[in-house]
């Protein structure tokens, strides 16, 4: 909730502030991958040197796996850590 001037005397009312998911392409389904997290904001999408795959992420979609040759150049990134 967010308190916001609604004009009238002064005074604050609050209204309920709804923010939109965007929604991003599918990652790659990847059963033994290496779990990682977005610390980021906004959306944006990884590219991994080994195998050419393209990851992406939002501040809705933080959790994802990599390909394990992926892993390294995937966390060259600030924004990327380890799940842990």
């Amino acid at each position: 909730m967010k308190a916001m001037n609604n004009g009238c005397c002064g005074s604050y009312s609050t209204q309920k502030v709804i923010k939109e998911k965007e929604p991003i392409p599918a990652n790659p389904k990847i059963s033994r991958g290496v779990p990682l997290i977005y610390v980021g904001s906004g959306k944006k999408s990884f590219k991994g040197k080994a195998t050419d795959s393209v990851y992406y992420v939002s501040d809705h979609f933080r959790h994802f796996r990599v390909h394990p040759e992926d892993a390294v150049s995937i966390l060259r990134n600030g924004g990327i850590i380890r799940k842990p």
